[in-house]
Parts: structure tokens; sequence; C-alpha cells
């Protein structure tokens, strides 16, 4: 076996999982101790005085710093490997990013009653699947793999998802989207209580979540919050003549004054 050249860059080790790596570092504490301790007894005659292990501190100490280190670089490899994953899973399901990314920027805020968090994703994905019906979910998510396709292949290194989201196609896409998700909400007080409770049944677990949204619920304050940052765009639309033209002309005069209703009720 040819031996490593000086300076030469090795192999990553292979990612344990949680349990093993976990299991490796208690390992190791345990195991340092039990060493030092032993090497100190050996030195002092076999046993230990209270006062010895007072005078261990600072070793143990010492090794504590080394071993910081080793645990960052475990768990930096963990988080790297659970961004990837993530990353690899939106690229699969581009639309949910891309109809995500119109209301993501609520997830900055910490406080708040009527704030909106990241634990409403599982129950966002469901409802959109409820509200446009499945196979129309799917048209889309192909149809944006192959945008998101054609343009990493187009753009190659200087790909970038802001591309994405400000492409007429895209564009296209989510406006469709917005319309439909709009007119479900005609009968507003209905359907906001059947969304609330919907996203209250299907949170991401608390323990997932930071601190400040472990106790996070949607409530009907986030609902309006919520549909006012995902139809946005929409709102901009339909506040002209040729917007609302627009939308009629693809979705029927009904539907678009549902929508004008919706959007005048959250505004």
């Amino acid at each position: 076996m040819p031996e490593d050249k000086p300076g030469a860059k090795k192999a990553p080790a292979a990612l344990r999982s949680p349990k093993e790596s976990s299991s490796v570092m208690a390992e190791t504490v345990v195991n340092s101790f039990i060493e030092t301790l032993k090497a100190e007894a050996t030195r002092r005659g076999g046993s230990l005085m209270v006062a010895d292990l007072d005078n261990l501190k600072s070793e143990f100490s010492d090794q504590i710093k080394a071993l910081t280190g080793v645990f960052e670089d475990s768990f930096d490899a963990f988080a790297k490997a659970r961004e990837m994953a993530e990353l690899d899973r939106k690229r699969d399901l581009p639309f949910g990013r891309i109809v995500i990314k119109q209301f993501s920027h609520l997830f900055a805020e910490r406080d708040g009653f009527d704030r909106v968090t990241r634990r409403i994703l599982p129950g966002f994905s469901l409802a959109l699947n409820m509200m446009l019906g499945t196979e129309a979910v799917e048209e889309c998510q192909e149809n944006c793999r192959l945008i998101v396709a054609r343009m990493r292949e187009e753009r190659g290194d200087v790909f970038d998802w802001d591309d994405v989201y400000s492409s007429q196609e895209i564009g296209a896409i989510v406006l469709d989207t917005q319309v439909k998700v709009a007119a479900h909400f005609a009968d507003y007080e209905k359907r906001r209580e059947w969304f609330m409770e919907l996203i209250n049944n299907h949170l991401t677990p608390a323990e997932n979540s930071s601190k400040n949204d472990a106790e996070w619920k949607l409530t009907l304050g986030g609902v309006k919050n919520f549909l006012n940052a995902l139809l946005s765009s929409l709102k901009v639309i339909t506040d002209t003549d040729s917007g609302k033209v627009r939308i009629a002309k693809r979705h029927g005069a009904d539907t678009t004054d549902a929508v004008c209703r919706v959007l005048r009720r959250i505004g």
C-alpha cells in the first residue's frame, strides 16, 4: 500500500451515525479520564487522595479543550450532512421551495403573537396539496424541475436560485398557484379556521424547533399575516386594471372577483 505523501490531504473518515459518534466520543472522554487517573495513581504508589484529584483539574481542563475540537468537527460534519440532504431534497421538490420563498421572510420574526414560524411547513405542504390537488401539484413540481434543470445546465457554476425565483416562467407558475390559493379562501372565515387547525395539527416536532418556537401555534392573525405574504405579488397585479384582465383571461371573471374580495379581506 503506498504511503501518504507529507502534507497530502487525507480523505475524510466515513460519517458515523449520531448514535455511533456519541458512543465513540463518550468512550473517548471516559478512557481519557481513567487513563489519567491510573497514570497519576501509579506515579503516587497506587493510590490517590482527594487533594490529588483537585490537582488533576487543570490537566482535565487541558484535555477538555483538546477534545472540544474533536466534538466540534463531529457536530459540524453532521450539520453539513443534514444540510446537504435537505438541499438534495429541495432540489427534487423545487415547486415547494419556490412557493415557500414567497413567505419565508416571516420566519425571521422572533417575537409576536401572530408571527409565523418554520413549524408551519409540514401542514402547509399538506394544505397546498388539498387546495390545488395532488395531480396539479405534481405537474407544477415537474415543470419547475425542468426549468431549474435547464437553468442549471445553462448557467453552470454561476447558477443561483435567485435567478429561478425571478424568472418569468417560474413567476407564471407562482401566479397560478396564488390565484388558486386565494380562491380557496373565498369563504374566508370558514377557510381560515380550517387552515389554522390543519397547520396546528401538523407542526414540526417541538424538540426539533428553537426554544422560541417550541410552544408556537398558528393564530387567526397569523393566518392573515401568512396569506398577506404568500399572496403579496398577486395583490400587486390585481391592483391594476390590466392585471385583473390578465387574471380573468386565464382563470375567468368569477374567480378573479373572488380573488380580489379575499385580497381586500386580508389587506
